[in-house]
């Protein structure tokens, strides 16, 4: 449980440590949170296509297609070597 206690510095969990009071009177004022919850796909929303993939907006667009990369090569009599490896 990483709510319940206080975890060292070095360990998963909370750096403080959470004391839930389920005992809270209904004069404190607090009540639950009664709200709507809307699908990031909701077009009131406006996500983008990044954050939500299925959302209106999204969906008839396509990712635009890759175009094949050219790589920085250097030949060495009939050896073809990629920039990259020869850096290495």
């Amino acid at each position: 449980a990483f709510l319940g206690r206080q975890a060292n510095p070095n360990e998963p969990g909370s750096p403080y440590l959470i004391t839930y009071r389920p005992d809270l009177s209904d004069s404190s004022g607090v009540k639950p949170l009664n709200t709507t919850v809307y699908s990031c796909g909701d077009p009131s929303l406006g996500c983008s296509c990044g954050d939500c993939p299925s959302s209106s907006v999204c969906m008839g667009s396509l990712l635009p297609q890759s175009k094949t990369e050219t790589s920085c090569s250097v030949k060495m009599g009939s050896l073809k070597v990629a920039a990259i490896y020869l850096h290495l």
